[in-house]
């Protein structure tokens, strides 16, 4: 199996090319397409999996895409993709739709990451049990930290991803990462 390359791991080069489009965008909007182009999979996949519904994923995905359109010249520049800003606004873009429907969000789980809920990966029989177990332990979560936990462990992102997407510095995401485990171990009955 090949692993998709992290569109957040880009080269100088390709982000001086992409920042160069960005400016142009600011006078001519139609020069954002390729930007568009480049990151709107990305970024709908992003906003699918927190919400599992189509049409909700697209209406969110419009958002961000306008208010990036929008507020581009706002935009600062800090030698990151453009995407790390992208999967900010997204990110808060979400967090506003269920703040303002009061809807609980999705939270999906590869196969391959229940080994993070539990000690003994031989007991396949205790994938149910350990199932229950985290129906009671997220709720216990709040959004942000469940966030954390989705960005970090599901979907594998580096903790200056995950700073970036969050807007915080990076030490702060590893420390905010690392006190939800402890949260969800304390809550989950897991011994560390």
């Amino acid at each position: 199996m090949t692993q998709q390359k992290n569109i957040y791991h880009q080269s100088k080069s390709t982000i001086k090319k992409e920042e160069s489009i960005l400016k142009a965008a600011t006078t001519n909007p139609a020069k954002f397409a390729p930007i568009y182009e480049k990151y709107y999979v990305a970024i709908f996949k992003f906003v699918l999996q927190r919400v599992e519904n189509e049409q909700v994923a697209s209406e969110i995905v419009s958002d961000v895409f306008a208010k990036a359109i929008f507020n581009l010249k706002k935009y600062k520049f800090k030698g990151y993709p453009f995407s790390a800003w992208l999967y900010r606004v997204a990110y808060n873009e979400i967090a506003t739709k269920f703040r303002k429907k009061q809807k609980q969000r999705t939270v999906n789980i590869p196969d391959e990451s229940w080994n993070l809920f539990s000690n003994d990966e031989d007991e396949e029989n205790d994938i149910a049990i350990d199932l229950q177990k985290l129906k009671i332990c997220l709720p216990k979560l709040k959004p942000n930290e469940i966030e954390l936990i989705e960005m970090r462990f599901f979907e594998k992102r580096s903790f200056k991803e995950i700073a970036e997407i969050t807007g915080v510095t990076e030490n702060n995401a590893k420390v905010k990462v690392y006190r939800t485990i402890d949260k969800i171990k304390k809550n989950f009955n897991i011994r560390a």
